[in-house]
């Protein structure tokens, strides 16, 4: 079984990984012409953003 801090650690992890693979995608397909109106890359950021701030209020579980 594993403990607090390893399943802590586990959800860190996979949030880091999904934070980069959708920097990553969205860099490599992003097309500003076709995204006239800004919304796609606006959502990306949000997206983004709600990411680091899950991993930063998870990473304080461990204090």
């Amino acid at each position: 079984m594993e403990t607090r801090t390893e399943t802590i650690n586990e959800c860190i992890n996979l949030l880091q990984f999904v934070l980069k693979e959708t920097k990553d995608t969205f860099k490599d397909e992003y097309n500003e012409d076709f995204d006239v109106t800004g919304k796609e890359k606006v959502y990306n950021e949000a997206y983004c953003e709600g990411l680091q701030d899950a991993i930063k209020k998870i990473k304080k579980l461990k204090d």
